[in-house]
């Protein structure tokens, strides 16, 4: 299921790279709505979830750190690294796919550090 997840949102992610929403917010939305069977915990979840790295990233969704499409991109390789499942071939050849796994905290300075919005 994990690499269903992926595929749809780096499909999801070129439309939105090719034809860019009004905000920034519709991509975010759209990547929980994406993520959330595989990364939302249960409603009644026991405190291990906490620790688990699905749901570290569900909260990093959840958050207001992603405003540009080179975190949402990042966002779909730490989740194939997390998950184990390979980077859709849509993505494998673009320079990020070369570079290292993001981590939480590279995602945000990159948001920081990207002024022009893509």
């Amino acid at each position: 299921e994990d690499t269903h997840v992926a595929f749809l949102a780096a499909a999801y992610f070129l439309w939105a790279e090719r034809y860019p929403p009004p905000s920034h917010r519709y991509i975010q939305t759209h990547f929980k709505w994406i993520f959330r069977t595989t990364l939302e915990p249960p409603s009644e979840y026991e405190a291990d979830y906490k620790n688990n790295w699905r749901h570290c990233l569900w909260t990093f969704l959840r958050r207001p750190y992603l405003q540009h499409m080179c975190q949402y991109e990042a966002v779909i390789l730490l989740f194939c690294d997390k998950a184990s499942c390979p980077v859709p071939k849509i993505l494998q050849e673009r320079e990020a796919a070369a570079q290292p796994v993001p981590t939480y905290s590279m995602i945000r300075k990159m948001g920081k550090n990207n002024q022009t919005g893509r």
